[in-house]
C-alpha cells in the first residue's frame, strides 16, 4: 500500500512538472513578441563586422540564406546583440543576403549588402580623401579615419574645430565631440535622427539620403531622382529659396568611406546648391534662372581632383 502511494505520488508529481515546463514553452507559441534593431546592413568589400540588437519575450534563432555571412550566435532566449560577420566580397558584384530571425510565429527580416570588389563608391579599399581645401587655401579640412573606413576626427582648420566621432556596431553615429561640446544623437528607426546639440531633426530616405531638414526656424526638403538630388527648397521666414539641378555623367566618390551619408551631406548642408555626396553636379539653375557652371576635374583614377564655380576652387587631396 505504501508503495501505491509513493508511486501514485510520483506520477503527481512529474505530472506537475510537465505541466510547467509546458507553460513555460508556451512562450515560444503564444504571446510572443519579437522586434530587431536594423531592417537593412551596408558592409564593405573587405568584409568585417556588424550588429543588431533583438528584443524578444521568449526563444528565437537566426539563419541566413548566403554562408558568407556568419553569426556569433544562431539561438538565444530573450534580449540579446547579435554579431554580424560579412566574408571578403572578391567578385566585382554587389551582392545581397537575408538574415531571417523566428521567434514562435514571428519571423524579423534584415537584409545584408555587400559592395562589389573595386567598388568606386565602396570604402572597403583606400580612403583617399584626407583633406578638402577651399578657396584657394582660405579654408581647410583634414580627415582621420578608424579601422572600419569611417571618420574618426575632421579638424576644421578656419574655426579650430575638431569633430571626434564615436559609432555603434551598426556604423550609426552616437555621438559627435566638437572641441568638448559633445552632440548625442536621437534615432527615430531608420529614418528620422533628432541632432541633440543643434536641435535640427533629419529625416532621411531609404537610400540613407537626406530628404527634409527641420531646425528651430527653417526647413529644408530635399529631392532626388534616380538618386540624385534634383531640387532643393530651403524656407525661412517668408523667404523660399528654390534651386534645380543637373548632372554630368561622371561620377566620383565624395567621401570614400562608411561615414553614414546623412552625416557628410548635412556637414555641408550649406553646400547643396553647388554639390551631393555623388559629385557629378555640373550646373545649378538659381531662383533667377541663371545658370552657374560647376567646373569639375578629376584624377588619373577617376576621384574628383577640383570643384570650381565663378572662380571659386574647392581643392581634395587623397592617399595613395
Amino acid at each position: 500500500m505504501k508503495n501505491f502511494k509513493l508511486i501514485t505520488l510520483l506520477v503527481f508529481f512529474v505530472a506537475g512538472l510537465t505541466v510547467g515546463c509546458s507553460k513555460d514553452d508556451d512562450k515560444n507559441t503564444g504571446d510572443i513578441e519579437l522586434s530587431v534593431s536594423e531592417s537593412k546592413l551596408t558592409v564593405s568589400s573587405a568584409g568585417g563586422e556588424m550588429e543588431f540588437d533583438i528584443t524578444c519575450n521568449g526563444k528565437w534563432t537566426i539563419n541566413c540564406n548566403e554562408d558568407w555571412i556568419s553569426f556569433d550566435t544562431e539561438s538565444g532566449k530573450k534580449d540579446a546583440t547579435v554579431t554580424v560577420t560579412a566574408e571578403k566580397n572578391t567578385a566585382s558584384e554587389t551582392r545581397k543576403a537575408t538574415v531571417t530571425i523566428t521567434a514562435g510565429d514571428i519571423t524579423k527580416k534584415i537584409t545584408v549588402t555587400q559592395t562589389a570588389a573595386n567598388d568606386p563608391n565602396d570604402g572597403g579599399g583606400k580612403v583617399p580623401l584626407v583633406k578638402e581645401i577651399y578657396y584657394n587655401g582660405e579654408l581647410s579640412y583634414t580627415f582621420e579615419y578608424d579601422n572600419n573606413n569611417r571618420i574618426s576626427i575632421m579638424y576644421d582648420v578656419d574655426w579650430d574645430a575638431t569633430w571626434t566621432f564615436t559609432y555603434n556596431g551598426s556604423g550609426k553615429i552616437t555621438s559627435i565631440n566638437v572641441n568638448g561640446d559633445v552632440a548625442p544623437m536621437e534615432y527615430k528607426g531608420n529614418t528620422s535622427i533628432i541632432l541633440d546639440w543643434w536641435g535640427d531633426e533629419l529625416t532621411l530616405n531609404s537610400d540613407g539620403f537626406v530628404t527634409k531638414i527641420v531646425g528651430d526656424d527653417y526647413t529644408q526638403n530635399l529631392t532626388y531622382t534616380n538618386g540624385n538630388q534634383t531640387k532643393n527648397v530651403y524656407k525661412e521666414g517668408n523667404e523660399t529659396y528654390t534651386h534645380s539641378f543637373t548632372y554630368d555623367t561622371k561620377k566620383a566618390p565624395f567621401y570614400n568611406c562608411k561615414t553614414p551619408k546623412w552625416f557628410l551631406q548635412y556637414r555641408d548642408w550649406w553646400w547643396d546648391s553647388f554639390f551631393d555626396t555623388n559629385n557629378n553636379k555640373n550646373s545649378v539653375k538659381w531662383p533667377d534662372n541663371t545658370t552657374n557652371i560647376l567646373n569639375l576635374t578629376y584624377t588619373s583614377d577617376g576621384y574628383l581632383k577640383t570643384r570650381e564655380m565663378n572662380g571659386n576652387i574647392i581643392e581634395y587631396i587623397y592617399t595613395k
